[in-house]
């Protein structure tokens, strides 16, 4: 074969240049907002890893991943980022690409190839990551780097990327570099706004509002619904935090139901670390959004142990008041049954009743009837005996007399 045929055969088994078809977006939305629960709902609607066996009638042994979902790391560099693909992959597959690649001092620039190449054997559909404002700009190498890693990966992999993030993420994609924002937000980008007070967070609300676990539910009200707004701003997952923290607010106080005032007080008490971005919301300053890093969200867990404690107390309290009102009514029975037994013994009623209730202050443990009824007649007798000798009739007389004179007359006493 001449030099000219050679040539052609080797010009044969070099791979065509492949134009990068693929387009990417960003998804920017503050938080609270529902950008994680919506994404993650709609990627569940197709199974993340498929099995391939046969494909056309031959044997095609292959594992696809329809979708990635991965969360930017905290320590915010590109480095940390490239080892989360790996870690994701290896807990999906069962395979250990973060020990092969992700050990040793391999720079970012070694590992995009490595990862672009393992992202087309997977047969990755989208990738989609999260959370990207956790990006520094000083730990990846500023607005350039950050920008070209996304750029670069998309050229490589030849598949679509997903951005996710919060509007401070907005200060890593928005730079001059104008070709690579291109390539990231391709099929444009999209702000995801809270609810506004419009249908939508009425029809919000309102499907919220039927889950209420207090005794006393409240109507659901233009009063209140405008309160939840100013509080929340909309916000999709502070309101239904706030939502939770009222509730458990209305059972802690006792009073099982929900009023505009508790809505305020609650609000003021438990979001104050989001006030100053509710206050930015409701003043229409959405440039100054750009200086938060995240929504620090209340803590509704913590809320509920504190709120918990004087649940836990009023519980007690009632518990406690039940049994002493359980007891005063089972003494107010054995009083009566008590007094109905001492006038069958001749004692008059007025003089049972007093005699009953001084046995049961002197003895409070006293719960037998037969036990009250003796030492109320027992009382009685030493009662009689004292006011005879206070009025001069009963007096001491020798053994085996009984009796004494009055008026002439012999009158005799049986002493019980």
């Amino acid at each position: 074969m001449d030099e000219a045929g050679e040539g052609r055969v080797r010009s044969q088994n070099v791979a065509p240049f492949q134009n990068s078809s693929s387009k990417s977006l960003t998804l920017i939305g503050i938080s609270g907002s529902g950008k994680t629960s919506s994404l993650g709902k709609i990627l569940s609607l197709t199974p993340q890893v498929i099995v391939h066996s046969k494909y056309r009638g031959r044997d095609f042994s292959r594992y696809h991943i329809s979708h990635l979902r991965t969360e930017a790391p905290y320590d915010g560099s590109l480095k940390a980022l490239c080892l989360q693909f790996f870690m994701t992959i290896d807990a999906l597959l069962g395979t250990n690409y973060m020990e092969r690649y992700g050990s040793g001092h391999k720079s970012t620039n070694i590992m995009i190839p490595i990862i672009s190449k393992l992202l087309q054997n997977i047969g990755l559909g989208i990738l989609v990551i999260d959370e990207i404002q956790h990006l520094s700009l000083a730990k990846s190498g500023g607005s350039a780097a950050v920008l070209n890693f996304f750029t670069t990966l998309i050229n490589t992999a030849n598949i679509p990327i997903l951005l996710v993030g919060t509007p401070k993420s907005l200060n890593v994609l928005q730079s001059e570099f104008r070709q690579a924002r291109r390539n990231i937000s391709g099929h444009g980008n999209f702000f995801w706004d809270r609810l506004q007070k419009d249908a939508s967070f009425d029809l919000f609300l309102s499907g919220l509002w039927k889950y209420q676990w207090i005794q006393k539910p409240v109507e659901l009200t233009d009063e209140i619904s405008s309160i939840l707004y100013d509080e929340t701003q909309g916000i999709p997952d502070v309101v239904v935090k706030l939502f939770m923290m009222l509730q458990v607010r209305a059972i802690s106080t006792g009073k099982e139901t929900i009023t505009g005032a508790m809505i305020r007080k609650v609000a003021n008490e438990q979001l104050k670390l989001i006030r100053p971005m509710v206050e930015a919301l409701r003043k229409g300053r959405t440039s100054q959004l750009l200086e938060y890093q995240d929504i620090v969200m209340p803590d509704v867990t913590e809320f509920m142990q504190k709120e918990q404690s004087q649940i836990q107390v009023q519980t007690f309290i009632k518990e406690t008041q039940k049994r002493s009102e359980s007891r005063q009514q089972q003494i107010t029975h054995l009083r009566e049954d008590a007094v109905n037994r001492l006038q069958l013994l001749g004692v008059k009623e007025k003089e049972a009743v007093g005699i009953v209730q001084e046995v049961l202050d002197q003895r409070s443990s006293i719960a037998d009837l037969n036990e009250l009824v003796q030492a109320a007649y027992q009382l009685s007798i030493e009662k009689g005996k004292e006011k005879l000798e206070e009025k001069g009739i009963l007096k001491k007389m020798g053994r085996g007399s009984s009796g004494y004179r009055e008026g002439g007359r012999k009158r005799r006493y049986i002493c019980l």
